[in-house]
């Protein structure tokens, strides 16, 4: 990476300086119920969270008492075993995830109880939150469970609902604790709606093709599941529930303080972090704000009111109207320095040599707007004004000007062209499977880059300005600039000409969500599920959750 340091810290910093600071955790998984005395295997996931390799990293996982160890192994992990502990250490993780997997021999009865901790001797890890991770297993005996699965009565399968009233209903299962009602709404992946101990369900059903079944759930037996069932919904959508979250709405302003004296002028981007904190690109100030769990708005990088690109710490950084950024789990910020034509990397806790914010350049010629390959200050951008960043650090970039999609790779910041023929793109999230999305602004439509490098339009159609619902190329949008991801696999699109949210499911069925926002043009969601809104024309920063379903209404949905 260039011009990340000034010219003394180049000269003294070691080789490795990059790597110094890293955010290491470590998650476990297994099955919830194992019979007793079968094989279980532990799925180990340590994650490096920085955009840098983490060096000499260990993890010890203490087997549960009474287990016998079989095996440990995994790509890159050298693993030893003594007297119930794993110990599993490996000379370098690169960014993302990085698992490995250990298989015991359950014991023969009570709550097999797993915990694993990680560390890394060869880099700082400030955060100590996400270093360790326990799992429980209950241990069964596979003679005294025999409980047949619960039986589905209604609603017939493939249903057409006349409303978007359901009365789901299932017969009784003998010594159930409890039932589970799972729903997956036009391709989402499924939750759980209910928890029960009756055998039937009233509620309102939103608009759209419901894939649904019911679990058995006992105390001390796995669960047993119903078989699948579908029907088909005329509700309504699942509106969502917009509220300020910092800002006043028509009060334009740089101050920093509390949610509710902080001013912002044109909010246009939103990332959070594992921690919670929230980066703001705020485009017309040229600064990056970031407000803290307990409330505090602060302005971490640049100086409000002044344009430029210099790398440093906070008083000497400057930008020149971000429009975009985005923000790594483990809290490394990526800005479109749209003006600029550049790619910066924010680190809010310092990259190392300098251990306070540090603002760098990570690739593009700055004021040299242009549309070339190559590595960090060798490549162009044309005023850049999307980004987004995978689990693993690669970073795509929304070329706006040059109505390209570009991919930054390795440690080397090697540009490469993954996408062209866009007409000021924007807005790009990236899916569970590795597609990207792109707000394509100005022809008004979705795209999607799979993984082979396909380019397609996903919802909307082209040159045709709208704000109709519906299936894939039937539904119009006006100039969408933003994307988000929900946990279950819906894609959230800032409607910014619209001034709408709008929601497409892996149906691809549009649908309206929240309206009464000013030119939305950010989107994030945090941990728990909300959804943070830039809400750019009011000047404030919104949050959205899901409200009580509207009353179900005859609707007629097209597939």
């Amino acid at each position: 990476m260039r011009r990340l340091l000034p010219l003394l810290f180049l000269i003294c910093a070691p080789t490795a300086w990059a790597h110094a600071v890293v955010d290491i955790g470590v998650s476990v998984s297994a099955p919830a119920f194992a019979a007793r005395s079968s094989s279980l295997t532990y799925s180990v996931n340590v994650t490096d969270y920085a955009y840098d390799f983490a060096f000499g990293i260990v993890v010890t996982d203490i087997l549960p008492s009474g287990s016998q160890f079989v095996s440990a192994s995994g790509a890159g992990w050298n693993c030893t075993q003594s007297n119930g502990t794993i110990t599993c250490s490996a000379e370098s993780l690169a960014p993302g995830a990085n698992p490995f997997s250990i298989i015991v021999k359950m014991p023969a009865s009570g709550t097999a109880h797993n915990t694993a901790s990680v560390m890394s001797l060869g880099s700082i890890d400030p955060n100590p939150k996400n270093d360790t991770a326990v799992f429980d297993t209950i241990v069964y005996d596979p003679s005294s469970c025999t409980a047949s699965a619960p039986r589905l009565l209604a609603p017939d399968d493939v249903r057409e609902l006349a409303s978007g009233v359901v009365d789901l209903s299932w017969a009784p299962v003998a010594g159930v604790a409890r039932y589970r009602v799972w729903s997956a709404v036009e391709g989402a992946s499924a939750v759980v709606v209910a928890q029960t101990t009756a055998t039937q369900l009233h509620r309102d059903s939103e608009v759209g093709w419901t894939e649904w079944w019911v679990d058995a759930v006992f105390d001390a037996c796995p669960p047993v599941s119903s078989e699948h069932r579908h029907f088909l919904s005329h509700g309504s959508p699942a509106l969502l529930n917009v509220t300020t979250f910092a800002g006043r709405a028509d009060v334009a302003g740089d101050d920093d303080g509390t949610l509710q004296t902080a001013r912002f002028r044109t909010p246009a981007s939103i990332g959070v972090d594992l921690d919670g904190n929230i980066y703001v690109a705020d485009s017309e100030s040229s600064v990056i704000r970031k407000i803290t769990p307990d409330g505090t708005v602060s302005t971490p990088t640049g100086t409000a009111g002044q344009t430029g690109s210099s790398d440093g710490t906070r008083g000497f950084a400057q930008l020149n109207h971000p429009r975009a950024l985005a923000v790594t789990a483990g809290g490394y910020v990526y800005i479109a320095d749209t003006e600029n034509s550049i790619v910066r990397q924010f680190y809010p806790a310092g990259n190392g040599v300098v251990f306070s914010a540090f603002l760098g350049t990570l690739a593009g010629g700055t004021l040299l707007p242009g549309a070339v390959d190559g590595n960090d200050g060798n490549a162009r951008f044309n005023r850049p004004a999307g980004i987004a960043v995978t689990p693993n650090g690669t970073l795509y970039v929304a070329d706006t000007g040059s109505g390209l999609v570009r991919q930054i790779v390795g440690l080397n910041a090697i540009v490469t062209t993954a996408a062209r023929d866009f007409n000021a793109p924007s807005g790009i999230a990236v899916n569970a499977s590795g597609d990207v999305f792109v707000t394509d602004t100005a022809n008004n439509v979705i795209k999607r880059i799979s993984s082979d490098g396909t380019v397609s339009t996903f919802a909307g159609v082209a040159g045709q300005p709208g704000q109709t619902d519906g299936l894939g190329v039937v539904a119009h949008f006006n100039h969408p600039t933003a994307l988000a991801f929900d946990a279950v696999g819906n894609l959230y699109v800032a409607d910014t000409g619209n001034s709408t949210i709008r929601r497409i499911a892996p149906s691809t069925l549009v649908s309206t969500v929240a309206s009464n926002l000013n030119a939305p043009t950010g989107l994030t969601f945090d941990s728990s599920g909300r959804l943070l809104i830039a809400d750019s024309g009011n000047h404030m920063i919104r949050v959205a959750v899901p409200a009580t379903p509207p009353p179900a209404r005859h609707r007629s949905v097209q597939h």
